[in-house]
């Protein structure tokens, strides 16, 4: 998988790698507070 990420990031821009690092990381933190809130609720 890191071979994968290696050779993605070479075809992309530095500004693009960060915006969808970040992006995902967004999400998984939406997603996360979401499942909590149906716990919760």
């Amino acid at each position: 998988m890191n071979l994968c990420g290696a050779s993605f990031e070479e075809l992309l821009p530095r500004e693009d790698i960060i915006f969808f690092h970040y992006s995902a990381l967004f999400i998984d933190i939406f997603l996360f507070f979401l499942d909590f809130s149906q716990k919760i609720g």
